[in-house]
Formats: C-alpha cells, sequence, structure tokens
C-alpha cells in the first residue's frame, strides 16, 4: 500500500478486510493538506523536517516556529539546499536555533514581514537581500561576531528598499562600520541596542521617527541627506570608512579650482577693461585739448588791452 492510500484510510476501515485500521491517525503538520497557507509549530523541526515542510506546503504564506525555550537547540539553517518557501510573506522565529540569519530572494522571495525573538546560535551571516520587506522585528537577538560580518547590518537593511519598519530590543552586536540607505524607511528603533558602535545612515528622505533609547554604545549615529547615495555606495563603504569622503574632496577641490579660475579671469577682465577705460579717456581729453582755438593766454608777460573811444 502506497502512503497516500495509508494516510487516506488512517483511523477508518481497511477497504479490503473492513477492520479498522491499527495505525495511530497523524497528528500535527504531517496530517494538513498541501494546500495550507498559515502553519504554526510549537515544537521546533529539524533539518530535514524543514525541507519537508517546504515541500509540502508550496503555498503557505506565513509560518510561526514558537517552541519552549532550550538552552542548545539544534540550529536551522533557511539558506540551505532544499529550503524555499516562494509565497511566503510573514516567518516569525521565537526561541528557535539558527545557523545564519540568511533570507534572499532565494528562499523566501515575497516574505514582507520577519520577526526575531530569542534567537540562538550563531547567526552568522546576518544577510538579507529581500525586495518584498516592510517590517524587521527583533528582541533578545545576538549575531555573530565575525569581523567579515561586522557591517551587515546596515548593508542588510540597505538591500530591502522597501523595509519601512525597523523594531528591536536588546538586538545586540549590530557592528562597528554601518552605513546604510533607506528610501523608503519611517520608523526606527534601536531600544539597548548593545555592542553597537556606529550607524551612519546616507539617505532616508521618509524617516519620521528614531529612537536610540539606552543604545550606550552608539557613539557615532548620523543622519545625511544624501540623495545620489545608493547600494553601491554602502558597498564601497565596506572598504572605504567613509564612502562619500572622496568625493566631497573631489568636489571641493574642484569648486575651489573653478572659483578661483572665476576669480582670476574676473580681475584680469576688471583691468584689462580699466586700463582700456583709462587710455581711451586719456585719448579724448587729448583730442579735446587739440581741438581748442589758440589765443593768448593771460599770465605772466601778457597784458590785457582794451580799446577806449
Amino acid at each position: 500500500m502506497c502512503a497516500g492510500c495509508e494516510e487516506a484510510i488512517t483511523g477508518k476501515q481497511c477497504p479490503i478486510c473492513r477492520g479498522d485500521y491499527m495505525r495511530e491517525a497523524a497528528s500535527g503538520w504531517d496530517a494538513l493538506p498541501a494546500g495550507t497557507k498559515e502553519l504554526q509549530l510549537d515544537e521546533q523541526p529539524s533539518q530535514d523536517e524543514l525541507k519537508r515542510i517546504a515541500a509540502r506546503f508550496p503555498r503557505l504564506k506565513r509560518l510561526t516556529i514558537c517552541p519552549e525555550y532550550s538552552d542548545e537547540p539544534e540550529e536551522l539553517d533557511f539558506a540551505a539546499d532544499g529550503v524555499r518557501f516562494p509565497a511566503l510573506i510573514s516567518l516569525e522565529l521565537t526561541c528557535v536555533g539558527l545557523k545564519s540569519l540568511t533570507f534572499t530572494e532565494h528562499n523566501t522571495p515575497l516574505l514582507e514581514e520577519l520577526t526575531l525573538s530569542n534567537v540562538q546560535g550563531e547567526c552568522c551571516p546576518f544577510h538579507l537581500a529581500l525586495p518584498q520587506l516592510r517590517v524587521l522585528d527583533a528582541e533578545h537577538t545576538m549575531l555573530g561576531e565575525r569581523p567579515i560580518d561586522e557591517d551587515q547590518f546596515g548593508l542588510s537593511l540597505s538591500r530591502c528598499p522597501r523595509l519601512e519598519t525597523v523594531r528591536s530590543y536588546k538586538f545586540r552586536c549590530l557592528g562597528d562600520c554601518n552605513y546604510a540607505v533607506l528610501p523608503s524607511l519611517t520608523s526606527l528603533l534601536l531600544h539597548r541596542s548593545e555592542c553597537t558602535t556606529h550607524l551612519d545612515i546616507l539617505y532616508a528622505p521618509k524617516l519620521r521617527e528614531v529612537s536610540l533609547q539606552a543604545a550606550f554604545d552608539m557613539r557615532h549615529f548620523k543622519l545625511r541627506n544624501l540623495p545620489h547615495a545608493s547600494l553601491s555606495t554602502v558597498e564601497r563603504g565596506r572598504a572605504n570608512p567613509n564612502p562619500t569622503r572622496t568625493r566631497t574632496r573631489s568636489r571641493t577641490r574642484t569648486r575651489t579650482r573653478t572659483l578661483t579660475l572665476t576669480r582670476t579671469r574676473t580681475r584680469t577682465r576688471t583691468l584689462a577693461l580699466s586700463r582700456s577705460r583709462r587710455c581711451s579717456s586719456g585719448s579724448a581729453l587729448r583730442r579735446r585739448r587739440r581741438a581748442r582755438p589758440r589765443g593768448p593766454r593771460i599770465g605772466a608777460g601778457v597784458t590785457k588791452r582794451t580799446s577806449r573811444r
């Protein structure tokens, strides 16, 4: 008997002998139809079970995994081969062990809401590249502290162009060199974001709310308005500590040279014009003097004669 027929008659009478089929009825996600769109698991699945869930429910839109707290749970990897949720729009992970926080177009292309709470494990790398993500909510979660991942927070946010809200509480170790371009962000809340020292937002035209409450380690926070900044600017910031410095310097030098050249030309023209005017005035004065009728001058040695009748 195939597995499909066995599952169909579980708990019913056997069609052959008319006796009760003794296999215990399946419980949990195994018994759900393939068209299921919402799934909540109270126990953490294994990596193999996660692959089976992804394969069994291709239309799944909301997935919640919230087992009881455990000190050393198995670390799941959503970026592994065979794990892909093509229709998932909401993912909530609570007290789950994760090998990495990697969610991209490859494994969750339509994801709009990502909620992380008490996530355990190394969590390296933190890599988001989600074109539809709108909300990121994280609490009591610490990222890995490898040097290669120190700037992944700002870069991951920049790879989500529709991201509108970032809410966090004790979302720790976000790095010491974070640059970000956030064209759609309206709210940024980093409450008690410990071991996070740097965040430079190069462009966020829609940002209305910023809270760094109790983020005592955040010593370098900047909010700029650089419309020319883009994702490539943020990526260049990994090699250049200040991605806008080189461009600013070249612009300053260009403006200085232009201004100097303009001033020099202006002074040259003014000087030439002044000389020209002086020459013109001198020539006109000489012409006037030559055109005057000459007569006896009244002065020393000349006496004015008057006729008397």
